[in-house]
């Protein structure tokens, strides 16, 4: 008679009692040790040490003094080269203007007549340096080109279009500081001169989405007398502070209001267009 070959214990087997539903299951003393409560604490602590390691990854990557982590990413800055055309003109010593150190605030100088200058090469040359964020750059570029605004408005208007394509980039970079003077700037250029303001209207499309963005931002505050002065970006200063303080959102509203003022009949339509919450600040008689 052939003997039968030995049972396995690690096996399942069936239940001896035929009458019985259930299944016998030997497990061997490895599986004992380890229970489901055990697994699935095992798996809590895997879990946790990810979950940490990833928050912390998290906020070494949003480390920044400017914005905290808690942003939305819409709200985030973007990248901004530092390879203006103003600032490589400049180190070649081909624009006309110089700072002018004072016992406050810093102020620039003309070596010409700002008013004999060309307009349809040095203006532009200004507006793209409002994405610099290092001195000089950043405060010649912006005090010159509110003065060249000032001094001649008669000779914008042929030169508004190149202007676009610069405020559009500085607003592109989302940066609180960058965006707050490309908004005061276009303000400058919408009441600078009587026909610029319907001039702008068919550009909306290229800068209103990213104030359409920033439309309800409380959490950023800046102070444009400040970012004006480039020499006092220290990482902590821009962060507004005091009665001249505004949040983007009321510079938002002031541009718009500004820009439907001057802008004409079609203004508020194309305004509504790219920012459907704005509400009119025109009264209709």
């Amino acid at each position: 008679m052939r003997a039968l070959p030995a049972r396995n214990p690690y096996l399942y087997t069936p239940a001896r009692n035929k009458s019985s539903l259930m299944a016998v299951v030997e497990v061997s003393p490895f599986q004992e040790c380890i229970t489901p409560d055990s697994h699935n604490h095992t798996h809590a602590k895997v879990n946790a040490k990810n979950t940490s390691r990833k928050r912390n990854e998290t906020v070494t990557k949003n480390k920044n003094p400017l914005f905290p982590s808690t942003l939305p990413f819409s709200l985030q800055p973007r990248h901004n080269p530092r390879n203006t055309i103003f600032r490589e003109f400049y180190d070649l010593g081909e624009i006309p203007i110089a700072v002018a150190h004072g016992g406050g605030s810093n102020a620039v100088t003309w070596r010409v007549d700002p008013a004999k200058l060309d307009y349809h090469r040095y203006l532009p040359l200004f507006f793209d340096g409002i994405r610099e964020i290092d001195h000089p750059y950043r405060l010649l570029s912006v005090q010159g080109a509110k003065q060249l605004l000032a001094v001649c408005p008669e000779k914008v208007a042929n030169v508004m279009p190149q202007l676009i394509l610069p405020l559009q980039n500085a607003l592109k970079t989302r940066d609180a500081p960058i965006v707050a003077v490309a908004m005061d700037l276009l303000r400058h250029l919408a009441t600078c001169e009587k026909s610029i303001g319907p001039m702008l209207v068919p550009y909306y499309r290229q800068l209103l989405p990213i104030l359409n963005v920033f439309r309800n931002c409380d959490s950023l505050k800046v102070t444009l007398n400040v970012l004006s002065d480039g020499s006092k970006r220290d990482g902590k200063e821009l962060i507004g502070k005091g009665r001249s303080a505004k949040t983007l959102r009321v510079l938002v509203k002031e541009t718009l209001r500004v820009l439907e003022r001057v802008g004409g009949q079609d203004a508020l339509i194309n305004i509504k267009y790219m920012v459907p919450t704005y509400e009119s600040c025109v009264i209709l008689q």
